[in-house]
C-alpha cells in the first residue's frame, strides 16, 4: 500500500519480511524496537510499519540471532540510534 509516498505494510508482512513472530512484533513494539504507524480508515485504525521500521527490525534480529547481543543491548543501541538523527537535526536549526 502507497499512501503520501510511503510503503506500509500489515503485521504479517512485517513479520515475515524481518523473520520473527507476531507475538515477538508485540514485544518489540512495546519496548521501542519497532514503532508502527497508524492510518485512519473510516471509523477504523489500521496499524503499518514504513520499510524503514522493517530494517530497524530486521538489524535488532541479526544483532540478537546472529551476533548473539543480550536484548537489552539491542533495545538501548537502537532506540539511541534512532534518536540520533533528530537530535542532529535540532542542532543544525540552533
Amino acid at each position: 500500500m502507497d499512501i503520501k509516498g510511503k510503503d506500509f505494510l500489515d503485521s504479517t508482512t512485517a513479520c515475515e519480511m524481518i523473520g520473527i513472530s507476531l507475538k515477538k512484533l508485540s514485544l518489540w513494539e512495546k519496548v521501542g524496537l519497532i514503532k508502527p504507524r497508524y492510518i485512519e480508515f473510516g471509523n477504523k485504525r489500521q496499524k503499518y510499519y514504513t520499510l524503514e521500521e522493517i530494517r530497524w527490525g530486521i538489524m535488532a534480529r541479526q544483532l540478537i540471532e546472529e551476533e548473539h547481543f543480550p536484548l537489552k543491548t539491542v533495545i538501548e543501541k537502537i532506540v539511541e540510534a534512532r534518536r540520533k538523527p533528530r537530535e542532529d537535526k535540532n542542532e543544525e536549526e540552533t
